[in-house]
């Protein structure tokens, strides 16, 4: 996050912002599987 948020203040290429938002997203979909997975585990 600390990342993306200094290439938006430096005003990097699109590109770079694009793959900073990407990998975010990617950890963000790595969290909630975590807690799905984690759920369903607690049910059983």
């Amino acid at each position: 996050l600390k990342k993306l948020e200094k290439d938006i203040k430096r005003k990097a290429p699109y590109k770079t912002i694009e793959a900073d938002n990407n990998e975010l997203l990617m950890l963000l979909g790595e969290c909630n599987y975590i807690v799905r997975e984690f759920h369903e585990n607690l049910a059983k």
